[in-house]
């Protein structure tokens, strides 16, 4: 296996890399390469001797993958790509347990992980309830240095994230209603509000799109059967 990580955060997987070979894993059998994606992840895309390809990310790097190890030299590829994980409120809940745990999903490591709720279905009955709850929670998140215990919320990963954030705030207001947070922060480094929008309707951007930014959009219903 030849192990290639983000090229943003390559330490992790290089210190996960070195436990597994001091447990006894070969070196032969476990290797770690970093480097960029397009330089790096491509070369091993389209070397000849990697035998599969297994790739979590964006859905079009991961439609790319796809399309070049299927192509020339056909060999097993299995990608996980953007998704809206999704978190459905009934009127059956603890409210404050569900609000706890909208909060923790959608704006732990800053939304940036794949298992981010990034959409949240609520009962129409309880609708408005689990938003004011839902807002007071989110508004006591301290963001800043992950290092200090007292912060909840680290910063966005890079620029490039920074940027896209900044970018779609126009979009929060334009697609809906914000219930908190909407604005990139003006201090140094990659900091952002955790943001709530609300009132969307089911084909907006925001409900469709994985963002990968601590950006959650709510959405109500009426029936499970709906």
């Amino acid at each position: 296996v030849v192990l290639k990580p983000s090229s943003d955060i390559p330490i992790i997987t290089y210190l996960t890399v070195r436990l597994l070979h001091e447990a006894g894993i070969p070196s032969d059998a476990l290797a770690f390469l970093s480097g960029s994606g397009g330089i790096v992840g491509r070369t091993l895309i389209e070397h000849p001797k990697i035998g599969g390809v297994v790739f979590t990310g964006s859905r079009d790097v991961g439609m790319d993958i796809y399309h070049r190890s299927t192509q020339n030299m056909p060999r097993p590829v299995i990608t996980e790509m953007g998704g809206k994980d999704t978190i459905i409120v009934t009127e059956k809940c603890s409210i404050n347990k569900a609000v706890e745990g909208v909060v923790r999903a959608a704006f732990g490591y800053a939304g940036q992980k794949c298992s981010a709720c990034s959409l949240v279905l609520v009962q129409v009955s309880i609708h408005d309830e689990f938003l004011k709850k839902l807002k007071e929670r989110t508004e006591k998140i301290k963001t800043g240095d992950p290092r200090k215990k007292e912060n909840f919320m680290n910063p966005v990963v890079n620029k490039a994230a920074y940027d896209k954030f900044k970018s779609l705030e126009p979009t929060f207001t334009k697609e809906g209603k914000i219930l908190t947070g909407g604005h990139a922060m003006n201090t140094d480094g990659f900091y952002v509000e955790p943001t709530i929008v609300y009132d969307l309707k089911a084909d907006a951007s925001i409900v469709k799109n994985e963002l990968f930014l601590p950006v959650l959009a709510v959405r109500s219903f009426k029936t499970l059967k709906e």
